[in-house]
Order: structure tokens, then sequence, then C-alpha cells
């Protein structure tokens, strides 16, 4: 009985690595925005833990991108986004307060939840609270408006 030649493992190979790329493709054009979010940590399920995710890289990221728009605004110090996103007065100035004296340094996306033109984006920002920097989840929805997505709200933990 002859052995196999390397042009036939060759060719086994490019096959299976060919139906593998193809199932996942496929899988992944068919998935949700949020693959993986798994939570762990010391504190489980605590606002100071955040989750692990992994994010599809084949999801649409439009209104991702205004929702990073703003957060890159903000970190900025272009407090006047804020004023279409929050409706009370008083929480405003409360926000706002908060917006400039902990600064935001960095943020990730934790998390995604998608209905017809309405998203609503998790990140975890990481600001400055004075020499000593803290990672707290902030929700952001988005609303498609007249066929522009626009960041309607705006949800911090401090």
């Amino acid at each position: 009985m002859k052995g196999f030649s390397i042009q036939k493992i060759a060719l086994i190979i490019g096959v299976v690595s060919t139906f593998l790329f193809s199932s996942t493709f496929v899988w992944l054009t068919n998935a949700k925005p949020v693959l993986v979010e798994w939570h762990y940590g010391i504190n489980f399920g605590s606002v100071c833990d955040p989750p692990f995710v992994i994010l599809n890289p084949l999801r649409k990221r439009e209104a991702e991108k205004v929702a990073d728009e703003f957060l890159e605004k903000l970190k900025e110090g272009k407090l006047e986004v804020l004023d279409e996103t929050v409706s009370d007065s008083e929480r405003l100035e409360h926000i706002k307060s908060n917006e400039s004296t902990a600064k935001i340094k960095s943020w990730f996306a934790g998390g995604r939840k998608e209905e017809e033109n309405k998203m609503s984006f998790t990140y975890w920002i990481e600001r400055d609270y004075g020499g000593s920097c803290q990672s707290m989840p902030t929700t952001i929805d988005v609303e498609k408006i007249n066929g522009v997505w626009k960041v309607v709200r705006f949800n911090p933990t401090y």
C-alpha cells in the first residue's frame, strides 16, 4: 500500500482549510454583533469588572462610529454634545461637571443591543480621577432619524 504523496496531503489541507474558512465566513455573516460576552473576575457581575467581549468583525459599524465620535468629542472637552442627549437640565449640569473633572482617557466596547433603527452600546470608559484611573460602564443609545444615526441618550457611571 502506497503512502500519501506531498501533493495529496497539500490538496487535503487545502480542501479542509477552504471548507473551514467558508464555514466561518458564512457563520460570521449571519451571527450577532457580539459573539461572546463573558463575565468573570473577583466581583462577578460588578460594575468594576468589565466582561470579556469578542465582537463580530463583520458587524455593521455605522452607528458604532457615531457613538465613538461622540466619545471622542467628550474626550476633547466638547461638552456641548451632551445638550441633545440629556433632557433634564439638572442632570445635564451634573454630567457636565463630572465630565470636566473625570476626563475620559480611553474606552472599549463591552456590549451591544440592536433593534430596528436603534442601538444601545455599553462602553467601558477609563477616566482620570486625579491620578487614579478606573473603568466604568457607560451606555450610549443611538437612533436612525431621517436616515442618519444620532446619539440620543448618554448614561454614564462615575
